[in-house]
């Protein structure tokens, strides 16, 4: 799944535990779905 350079930060956990934990989740519902990368 293609992410922005502010979504790949909020991953990496720049933006605290809670927004990274919402992309962890938005990622395997990408992985899960097919999304495209």
């Amino acid at each position: 799944m293609y992410l922005t350079r502010e979504e790949e930060a909020m991953l990496a956990g720049e933006y605290g535990y809670a927004a990274q934990k919402s992309m962890e989740i938005l990622v395997a519902l990408g992985k899960i779905y097919g999304a495209e990368r």
